[in-house]
């Protein structure tokens, strides 16, 4: 005795195909973009010195360029660079002046300084206005970047703040 199955019709199983290519395409984007805020995130970290280490993600926002670009990237303080940074200030960030992904010219800071940092009005910090951070995390680097307490370091197309008194790092670049 053969089993009758229930025929399905050709529409039906156009929709199912469709269905199924549909949640594949969703899949498909979602892991390619998860996995570019995973290399965009080490890429980041990399750009800053060895000495200053990141315990996690603020924020990572740029404009969009392709080759020349505008953003910043926000991190939490690790609480050992905090103590470090608290026992001997700036003369621990002396030697911080390399990132840890390249040896060149790109990659160098200039010497570290003490804020107050004087901020153009107009321009903002290098990098942050591109990336758009909330109101509060802006006012709180503004601040702290105003007063003493905190450190920063220059290179031709960024700036690295570490904010010990926040317990921020903040890297901007342009360019």
């Amino acid at each position: 005795m053969a089993v009758l199955l229930p025929r399905v019709s050709p529409w039906r199983r156009t929709l199912r195909v469709l269905q199924f290519l549909a949640v594949l395409w969703c899949s498909l984007m979602l892991g390619l973009y998860l996995s570019y805020k995973v290399v965009e995130r080490q890429w980041m970290i990399r750009s800053l010195p060895a000495a200053i280490e990141p315990r996690g993600v603020v924020l990572l926002a740029d404009d969009g360029g392709f080759r020349e670009s505008c953003g910043a990237a926000v991190f939490r303080l690790s609480g050992d660079t905090a103590q470090r940074l608290q026992e001997h200030g700036l003369q621990y960030l002396e030697q911080a002046l390399q990132a840890r992904r390249n040896n060149d010219r790109y990659g160098h800071f200039e010497q570290w300084q003490q804020t107050p940092l004087d901020i153009d009005v107009d321009e903002g910090l290098i990098g942050l206005s591109c990336a758009e951070p909330d109101k509060d995390l802006q006012r709180r680097i503004y601040q702290a970047a105003g007063r003493p307490g905190s450190f920063y370091a220059k290179k031709d197309d960024g700036l690295l703040l570490v904010l010990p008194s926040e317990g921020l790092i903040m890297f901007g670049y342009s360019g």
